[in-house]
């Protein structure tokens, strides 16, 4: 999984997710963002195993500044990501997953 993002649009999309999300969720896997990485979109989804909310960013709406260069999918504790993206200063975030479990986060 390798793509760059608006950081504004990709921040605003984690925001409106991160509102399924539960602070003290009892699985682990209910704390975080599901980021599914696609030819032309980005899937964010998050939820609460009552309320799932799903979002898309198409890479065809030049706000995104969308670049996709490989598919993949990972999730990512919201409380971190939503806290990395925030204190990044550029205005495009790249992110890559590096041997299926470590994801590299810049800007």
């Amino acid at each position: 999984m390798n793509f760059s993002v608006s950081k504004n649009a990709f921040y605003q999309g984690l925001t409106h997710v991160n509102k399924a999300i539960t602070v003290n969720s009892p699985l682990p896997q209910l704390s975080g963002i599901k980021i599914d990485v696609f030819e032309n979109q980005i899937i964010l989804t998050a939820s609460d195993s009552d309320l799932s909310i799903e979002l898309k960013l198409f890479s065809s709406d030049a706000d995104n500044k969308l670049v996709i260069d490989e598919i993949g999918s990972v999730v990512i504790d919201s409380r971190y990501l939503l806290d990395i993206v925030r204190k990044l200063e550029d205005e495009v975030v790249h992110f890559e997953l590096i041997d299926g479990s470590l994801v590299k986060i810049f800007d």
